[in-house]
């Protein structure tokens, strides 16, 4: 059986949950029946790591702060092929161009917010100036084995862009591609688009959809080297929603609500997210007929500010920040959370879940709400009456949802990761 060395630079620890490493949780078994994996973690934290240990099973951890450049990291490692993370920055770069300077094939996700995603120019302002603000904010890890356990964040983007200056001196990168490669991830920042590098006939772009194919044709990209496979990790999710695809017969409406973290990434004040969810709150909690469930992402820092607005109004309303969220998704009728990004609504619309987006401040909008395929609370006085009116309703449109879901995810079978596993197969058995 062959043996196949994969690096991936991650900016967390392999043991946490993230859409990279939940993806190789996926992808892993299904390569090992083919190959001998050997998996490296390039971790790029701003401390440098001690004597941290994972599990043999989940590979092996490389600190980036042990190498000057990733030509350095791939020369030692040397890996037969690379994987970029989806949401791709300056470390992917840094890896992308020393793979092209040594010619090892790179495998770079790309989804619809690579192509598609733009924001007003008031939004793209807002998100500067949210940058500009993190970079001297102090981070603290919760990592014991950590030097320096507090550190500003501004100093790590330097640390990072050295690297990369250092790997494109290594990587024999001229001037002017220096310039444009620091143009493009300027723009990356200011619009959230995970940047396109390069279009290297020696990689292979692993599209979330047939609609992304079109539009990297017509930027310059082989066809040979594009494969859609859908997102690995949405797999598991979907097996598991297609076996309740069904309504509650609960007496009391059963209402999901899964705040986003507007505040935590820049995108409301703290004031703006607490008084919208402390109006939620109050406004279902006061309604015999309706049972609430909050369910806050796993990495919110805000989970007593909730208990205490919670407990404002009713101490026995559940709110938890464990668990999966297909549990209670699997147990609710309608689904209440904020316009942005979220695999939530995703799964809600497999699930055929109604969705009601609060949208209190003027947030661009979700593309659901564009497909009508949510619902939009501007009134907390409203938001009872809308609860009420989508309930009664019929189902969304079968044809609808699958329409859209095809058109951004693909298939929704549960069968990406089998998709993605031939696909690398393929890819790797080809001729260089």
């Amino acid at each position: 059986m062959k043996s196949i060395r994969i690096l991936v630079p991650l900016h967390i620890m392999p043991t946490e949950k993230h859409i990279t490493t939940i993806m190789f949780e996926n992808l892993l078994p299904e390569l090992k029946s083919q190959f001998n994996i050997s998996i490296f973690w390039l971790v790029y934290r701003p401390e440098k790591l001690i004597d941290f240990k994972i599990p043999t099973n989940l590979g092996q951890i490389i600190d980036i702060h042990d190498f000057d450049n990733c030509v350095d990291v791939i020369n030692e490692i040397k890996p037969d092929i690379i994987y970029e993370n989806e949401d791709r920055g300056i470390i992917d770069l840094a890896c992308e161009l020393a793979a092209i300077y040594l010619k090892i094939p790179v495998i770079v996700p790309i989804n619809n917010a690579s192509i598609n995603l733009t924001f007003s120019k008031k939004y793209q302002f807002s998100h500067l100036i949210k940058i500009l603000k993190t970079f001297f904010y102090k981070q603290s890890s919760s990592n014991s084995k950590i030097n320096n356990p507090s550190s500003v964040k501004g100093n790590f983007y330097l640390t990072k862009f050295n690297f990369l200056l250092k790997t494109m001196k290594a990587s024999r990168v001229n001037i002017f591609k220096r310039l444009s490669f620091f143009y493009i991830i300027f723009k990356s920042m200011l619009s959230e688009k995970p940047p396109i590098f390069s279009n290297s006939t020696n990689n292979m772009y692993r599209l979330e959809n047939e609609n992304l194919v079109i539009p990297l044709l017509q930027k310059g990209f082989s066809k040979s080297t594009l494969y859609v496979t859908g997102n690995p990790i949405y797999d598991l999710a979907f097996k598991k929603i297609n076996l309740f695809k069904n309504k509650n017969q609960a007496e009391k409406i059963r209402v999901l609500f899964t705040p986003l973290q507007l505040y935590e990434n820049g995108l409301w004040s703290k004031g703006h997210q607490f008084s919208s969810i402390e109006s939620i709150i109050s406004s279902i909690s006061s309604n015999s007929d309706m049972e609430l469930i909050t369910k806050l992402h796993p990495s919110s820092i805000s989970l007593s500010d909730y208990k205490n607005i919670i407990n404002k109004f009713d101490s026995q309303v559940k709110i938890s920040q464990s668990g999966d969220i297909l549990d209670y998704l699997s147990k609710s009728d309608v689904i209440i959370s904020f316009p942005g990004s979220s695999t939530v609504f995703v799964y809600a619309l497999v699930a055929r879940k109604p969705i009601i987006l609060c949208n209190f401040y003027n947030q661009e909008k979700h593309q659901i709400l564009e497909k009508n395929l949510a619902i939009e609370c501007t009134n907390i006085n409203s938001l009872t009456k809308q609860i009420h009116s989508v309930i009664s309703k019929e189902q969304l449109s079968t044809q609808q949802v699958d329409s859209f879901l095809q058109q951004n995810y693909f298939k929704t079978d549960g069968n990406s990761t089998k998709r993605l596993s031939d696909a690398i197969v393929d890819f790797l058995s080809r001729p260089r």
